[in-house]
């Protein structure tokens, strides 16, 4: 991603926090008794609530999409951790990416092409700068 024709990093964690949730759309979820819950529904008197059930909370660490880069935390325990805005969280995050990131195995013929490319690449890109 660039802006300006400088690459952002940051820019690149925060459109990856916006991407992410779309990979849940596109997912087909299984439709079964379990997923439907019908007898947990049923098993909630009239003004009650699901947060309670053993159904609810055996599934609510995946069930609610949690973003990557916003922080749902309040006020106060913001404040407490830092404060941290969403550039320096997305600083972090594309930070951490790149230390944890592991090159797949290239065959060194096709690593070779690559760098062939990146290279003239490079060179066009060159023509342009100021």
């Amino acid at each position: 991603m660039e802006v300006g024709g400088v690459s952002a990093r940051d820019l690149l964690a925060g459109a990856g926090a916006d991407v992410d949730p779309a990979t849940d759309i596109v997912r087909v979820p299984p439709v079964n008794s379990d997923t439907l819950a019908l007898d947990t529904i049923g098993a909630v008197p009239t003004g009650g609530h699901l947060f309670g059930e053993a159904h609810t909370i055996a599934r609510y660490e995946t069930a609610f999409y949690q973003p990557i880069l916003s922080d749902w935390t309040n006020f106060e325990t913001w404040a407490e951790n830092g404060a941290q805005t969403a550039t320096e969280r997305a600083i972090r995050i594309w930070k951490q990416a790149l230390a944890e990131y592991v090159p797949p195995e290239v065959l060194p013929e096709r690593r070779e092409a690559l760098e062939a490319y990146v290279a003239s690449r490079k060179q066009g890109i060159e023509h342009y700068r100021l």
